[in-house]
């Protein structure tokens, strides 16, 4: 027997306020890779000097460019010895190196061969590497601290000799490249050169062990990262975690720009979270495996629009706006006309007028009462049926009356955009450059999806899969 669900969220408030930043922050989403793209599990990330973009490392060598990152070549086609286990970017953005467990590099874009540990026997396998701040020179560490030095960077000190309570998993290098930091598993630090120690979670209990640090090149500090998302912040600002939230896969690692003004964290299934723009995009439901509550992408989505208490042109407005959402998605959306079905919460997910079948996706013009004085409410209808997920058959997108004529249309296309998003299964983010946060206010409305909608749909749109169709019974 299935079960039936309905998720509804409302955007409360005739304007939401959210200015939108002249400049966007460091740690804004640019991209990851959903659906299953990955073919060998991601174990890195490096960001571009503008912090505009960056790039995702598997450990087959394979390279994902999000943003202003440029893909240079990779190793994915190419039989390696050892797996990947990190990269650095060149200060210039334009190049790139990956480093293997035998400490071999290969060096993409203008990024220099310096040397490397591939021709060596090591006592512990690499682990991590850092770039010097003028590109001509990096280094490698093993597991156990010790430190491999090429090109002009210069070798400070390790822990090679040392007997270490936990292996170490990440470094970073000081802005002036005199100096580094090891981190431990267990978050105990090494700082040697420049390099001042701020602090470390050698003596905490921790939940999930550290699995990467980042320096942050305009404060003298790092951010610690463990593998449930969980951000140590040292003599720098903490901009935000993904601790406490549903992840499908661990992180891996984190990383800054030049600009130091967030991070980006990677999950192993190259996931990206950024801070602090915080979480870009959220889900109104996931299942016990960190899954979203999403349609069949692969068949069509019926909408009808009842245009009673809109705009003149409420039809052409609702239509523009299921348009981006297709786009964003990649799923096909049906318009079957008009309807005189009211908007009303606890809609039936299957009614007489539209036969047997789910009802399709009702956007409507709603009285605020009907609403609870919102601007708009949107959700979606979901059947639970054993262990399959969650399916979505049905939904809604309301728009409150009494905003008709405030705004004009571009207010209204951002409240259509945004109980949409809730339609498909998209939740309230903490960004406030996403639709998702905010449309805006009444005077500069946001008419497009950000780049964190814009990743939230396309993880429940078509590169997600295909689900098997759930039928009426």
């Amino acid at each position: 027997m299935a079960a039936a669900f309905t998720l509804a969220v409302t955007l409360v408030g005739a304007r939401p306020a959210a200015a939108v930043p002249p400049t966007p922050p460091d740690g804004t989403y640019k991209g990851a890779v959903v659906g299953g793209g990955l073919a060998r599990p991601a174990v890195g990330i490096a960001v571009t000097p503008s912090a505009e973009g960056y790039w995702l490392a598997a450990s087959d060598g394979g390279i994902f460019a999000f943003g202003d990152a440029r893909f240079l070549g990779s190793t994915g086609a190419i039989r390696l010895n050892q797996p990947v286990v990190a990269l650095a970017a060149t200060p210039t953005g334009a190049g790139y190196w990956l480093v293997a467990a035998d400490g071999g590099i290969f060096a993409f874009g203008d990024a220099r061969f310096f040397g490397s540990t591939g021709g060596l026997r090591l006592n512990k396998p690499i682990v991590a590497m850092a770039a010097t701040p003028t590109g001509a020179g990096y280094w490698l560490v093993a597991a156990d601290g010790g430190i491999f030095a090429f090109g002009d960077a210069l070798f400070q000190g390790s822990t090679g000799a040392l007997a270490l309570n936990m292996p170490i998993v990440g470094m970073a290098s000081t802005p002036t490249g005199a100096g580094y930091w090891l981190v431990a598993s267990d978050g105990g630090i090494f700082a040697f050169g420049d390099a001042a120690f701020r602090g470390s979670t050698g003596s905490l209990a921790l939940s999930r062990p550290i699995v990467g640090m980042a320096s942050n090149p305009s404060g003298g500090g790092y951010w610690l990262v463990a593998e449930d998302g969980g951000i140590f912040a040292f003599n720098t600002p903490f901009h935000g975690a993904m601790v406490g939230r549903c992840l499908p896969d661990r992180v891996v690692g984190i990383a800054t720009s030049k600009r130091g003004e967030g991070y980006r964290l990677a999950g192993r299934d190259g996931l990206v979270y950024a801070f602090p723009g915080g979480a870009s995009y959220a889900f109104e439901s996931e299942d016990g495996g960190c899954r979203p509550v999403r349609w069949n992408p692969c068949a069509p989505i019926s909408y009808v629009v009842n245009p009673a208490g809109g705009p003149a042109d409420a039809i052409p407005l609702a239509q523009a706006a299921v348009a981006q959402v297709s786009q964003a998605t990649g799923m096909e959306f049906r318009f079957e006309g008009t309807t005189d079905e009211p908007a009303v919460q606890g809609r039936a997910i299957v009614q007489a007028r539209y036969g047997k079948r789910f009802a399709p996706v009702l956007i409507a013009w709603a009285d605020p009462g009907a609403i609870e004085g919102a601007a708009g409410l949107g959700g979606l209808n979901f059947l639970g049926s054993g262990p399959a997920p969650p399916q979505a058959v049905t939904g809604f997108a309301y728009l409150a009356t009494n905003l008709t004529d405030v705004g004009g249309p571009n207010l209204q296309t951002g409240l259509l955009l945004h109980e949409l998003a809730h339609a498909v299964g998209l939740d309230h983010a903490d960004d406030t450059l996403q639709v998702m946060n905010s449309v805006g206010d009444a005077g500069r409305p946001l008419t497009a999806y950000g780049d964190g909608d814009l990743a939230g749909l396309d993880r429940v749109g078509r590169r997600a899969g295909c689900v098997t169709p759930i039928q009426v019974r």
